[in-house]
């Protein structure tokens, strides 16, 4: 039985197979373990890439590079809010309220 008091955030994610399978293995994990953070977490995207890292199973630096070409290839948006947090979204979802 769903939580009331946790707040839900459902979109459709992209299945795109094409551009999925162009992506590299530590691409890929980071994309989904974003996509999931959006989904689950309480912050909807709120992430370090520290915690992408741990979660993708990667190094920080091979994190941060996977992220850097999802960013520039346009599968994710990124909005760095703090020094070592940023607001990874999917530039197809609305931000759900938040600015």
């Amino acid at each position: 039985m769903p939580n009331p008091s946790r707040a839900m955030y459902w979109f459709r994610v992209p299945d795109v197979e094409s551009g999925l399978m162009s992506l590299k293995p530590a691409q890929l994990r980071c994309y989904l373990v974003v996509i999931s953070a959006i989904q689950r977490d309480r912050n909807r995207g709120l992430i370090s890439v520290r915690q992408v890292a741990r979660r993708a199973r990667l190094s920080v630096n091979s994190a941060q590079l996977a992220l850097t070409h999802l960013v520039l290839t346009g599968w994710l948006n990124r909005e760095s809010k703090r020094r070592r947090h940023d607001v990874l979204l999917s530039p197809n979802v609305e931000t759900g309220g938040r600015e």
